[in-house]
Order: C-alpha cells, then sequence, then structure tokens
C-alpha cells in the first residue's frame, strides 16, 4: 500500500467570481496554510481503492469555508464566504447534560480572535456573527469572511449594542425550531402566496415561480428579526 499524501492544492488555486465553489476552495486552501483548516490524507492499495483520513490542528479547533450566495455579500465585495469554526472535541457542550467544559469559554473566545486575525493577515475582512457566536447555543461559530477590491474600504458595523441581540434566534440548543411562532420562511411563503406568486414545486403562476430557503443568520440585517433566502 503506498505512503498517505496529501490530498487537495498544493499551491493557491486560482478564484473565478463565475463558480461559487472557487471562492470557496481558496478559502479552505489558506485555512489550511494557516493551520487552521482541515487536510485530507490520500493513499491507495495494489487495486487502486483510495482510503481518506482526516486531519484536524491540535488544540485550535478546526475552520471550514462554505459558498454564500452573491445576494447576501457585503456590497462591493469581490469574494465572500462564511467561514465555521468548531471548537476541540474535549472542549464541545456536552449534548446529553448541556454541561459546558472548564476553560471552554476562553477557548471560544481566544482561538474566534485568533482565527479573524489570521484571515485578516491575507487581506481578508472577518465580521463575526452576531447570532451564531456562543458555546451555549451553538455546536459552531461562523464568521464572515469576505476581500473587498483593492482600495475600497470594507462596510462599517453598527456598534456593538447594535449587533448583539440579548439571545440568538432559533434553531440553537435551547430551541430548536421556530414554534410556536412561524418560521422566516413561512412568513415570507404566506406573503408571496397572498400576492398569487407561485413556487417551484407548483406547474403554473403567472407571476413566475420563487423558491424560498432559510439563509445563514450571519447574514442577516442588524434590525431583523426575520430573515429568507427568495429566488425568482
Amino acid at each position: 500500500m503506498s505512503e498517505w499524501t496529501r490530498e487537495g492544492p498544493v499551491t493557491e488555486p486560482a478564484y473565478d467570481r463565475a463558480d461559487p465553489q472557487s471562492g470557496r476552495t481558496l478559502v479552505n486552501f489558506h485555512l489550511r496554510e494557516l493551520g487552521l483548516g482541515e487536510s485530507w490524507l490520500i493513499r491507495a492499495d495494489a487495486d487502486g481503492q483510495r482510503f481518506c483520513r482526516p486531519v484536524v490542528p491540535q488544540d485550535l479547533g478546526v475552520c471550514r469555508a462554505y459558498v454564500l450566495t452573491e445576494a447576501a455579500w457585503p456590497e462591493g465585495a469581490e469574494l465572500c464566504v462564511t467561514v465555521t469554526w468548531t471548537p476541540d472535541a474535549a472542549l464541545r457542550r456536552d449534548d446529553r447534560t448541556g454541561r459546558v467544559p472548564d476553560g471552554a469559554e476562553d477557548h471560544w473566545r481566544t482561538r474566534i480572535a485568533a482565527t479573524a486575525q489570521a484571515l485578516e493577515s491575507l487581506g481578508y475582512v472577518v465580521e463575526p456573527s452576531r447570532f451564531k457566536c456562543s458555546l451555549r447555543y451553538h455546536f459552531t461559530a461562523e464568521l464572515l469572511v469576505y476581500r473587498m477590491p483593492a482600495g475600497v474600504p470594507p462596510r462599517q458595523l453598527p456598534a456593538a449594542t447594535a449587533w448583539a441581540p440579548s439571545e440568538p434566534a432559533p434553531p440553537h440548543y435551547r430551541r430548536n425550531s421556530w414554534y410556536p411562532e412561524r418560521s422566516p420562511q413561512e412568513v415570507v411563503r404566506d406573503a408571496l402566496h397572498e400576492a398569487g406568486l407561485g413556487f417551484f414545486q407548483q406547474d403554473r403562476s403567472p407571476f413566475g415561480r420563487a423558491g424560498i430557503r432559510d439563509i445563514t443568520q450571519t447574514v442577516w440585517p442588524p434590525e431583523a428579526d426575520r430573515c429568507a433566502w427568495l429566488t425568482w
């Protein structure tokens, strides 16, 4: 059987704004180069069967980038993704008991800040999520990571008091659904239904068809208590 070899680009991949996956690939590459991302080791046996083994950073948590619809990018950004940071297994909240291990809060605070600083050193702008930022509510933290064209300043965030609600919107550990309230998708769906607009699952509509999906709370406007992603 062959030796384990690293899977993935060894040189910086090209970014093409027309390909949403290329932004995710580029940021994941940078996360691996910073020692913060997930790597995969691959080897093949004599029959050509491949075996994979994930490798994550030790004592730092692990980061992964995800595609974000361009409709939710900050104005003027040329690249934008969300990045999740997952704490070390020993410092995660216990799902059965709700217990938070000793040192977990410091781990979250220091590692999220260090992750943001590392990405900023490569020219990215990093915004913390005002919702998904507490181990007492969520399994992971989330960051909005984007890049502005040369010479263009990033947007100004609201004051910290306006940016951090007292409690995150569901779903989260303490409240796994919107019930008995209506979810953002239900609110938008009802409004469109009243306007006579159809949906993708329907065959006909004189006004076109629309799809409604949830969208990460990280990109909700600060003043919003409901937000959904609508495609027409």
